[in-house]
């Protein structure tokens, strides 16, 4: 289930998550595979929260946006 969108710049991309350009670190979704993104590419992220309340989120997919 996907909680929101945001649409970020990338700095940096890494196989189980992101950094964007603010220095926030989003992990990625167990099992999401995502093209390489060069950073400065816009993008944008469809997320979920954590279950257990602590407001963890997930990325669940990556587009350029």
């Amino acid at each position: 289930m996907v909680s929101g969108i945001i649409v970020a710049v990338l700095k940096e991309q890494f196989a189980d998550h992101i950094v964007l350009s603010d220095e926030t670190s989003l992990r990625l979704a167990e099992g999401l595979v995502i093209d390489q993104f060069g950073s400065g590419t816009r993008i944008m992220l469809a997320y979920s929260r954590d279950g257990g309340g602590g407001g963890v989120i997930k990325v669940k997919s990556i587009k350029r946006g």
